[in-house]
């Protein structure tokens, strides 16, 4: 299901239950809550399914023996699953780490990674091990002659706050980046909040409509 029919499926039912708020009834108003809720709902989830995930295009600087992206957009991510990859131009995804386990992996005395990639400050850094270089690495050759090139872009694999970030997105088009079994328990929350709709739903609804009250947040603490 797109974006677009999601909003519209709103929209026909909050004017079905006669609401009349010009504010609340914008599609740019419903939007803004949607993007809210899936964010909340998928910041609480204990698992990740590929289709909550876009690719978002970076630049990446050189910065002495690093190479720093800085434009790097608001992320659906907490401290202990980043979810977060860098995708070469075939596709290989490298995972990107926190600060912490970066520093860590470059004191092992048993392994040395070819690379290290991870956020701070709301930046990725990638170091790459030049030792990995001479190992006939494709992965490390490729991301080497990337970021050393003209262009130095690479995509990563994430999840956007605003999945009109995405690549390609197209909200009347796209398939709306959310968990496809979790659609109609994220538009019944929207319906009750924030219009006091109560629609007739099934048992399993239900049952999850009461687990995501239970873990509900403020929109001000859904970013990091």
């Amino acid at each position: 299901m797109t974006e677009w029919e999601i909003i519209y499926s709103l929209l026909e039912t909050i004017r079905d239950n006669e609401i009349n708020d010009d504010d609340k009834m914008s599609v740019d108003y419903l939007r803004h809550v949607l993007y809210s809720y899936r964010a909340d709902s998928i910041k609480n989830d204990h698992e990740m399914s590929e289709e909550i995930f876009q690719e978002y295009k970076l630049i990446f600087e050189k910065d002495n023996q690093l190479f720093v992206a800085k434009n790097l957009p608001d992320i659906i991510y907490d401290k202990s699953r980043y979810g977060i990859s860098i995708l070469d131009m075939y596709g290989t995804e490298l995972p990107v780490v926190s600060k912490e386990e970066a520093v860590n992996s470059q004191k092992s005395k048993m392994y040395v990674p070819p690379y290290i990639a991870y956020i701070q400050n709301q930046r990725i850094y990638v170091k790459i091990n030049q030792e990995s270089l001479n190992t006939k690495s494709t992965e490390m050759q490729n991301l080497y002659t990337i970021l050393n090139g003209p262009t130095k872009e690479l995509s990563i694999s994430c999840i956007l706050a605003k999945p009109t970030d995405g690549v390609n997105y197209d909200w009347k088009k796209t398939p709306f980046p959310f968990y496809t079994n979790k659609l109609n328990t994220i538009k019944q929350n929207i319906l009750r909040r924030e219009f006091g709709i109560m629609l007739e739903v099934k048992k399993d609804d239900i049952q999850n409509a009461r687990a995501d009250n239970i873990i509900y947040q403020d929109e001000s603490k859904l970013y990091k």
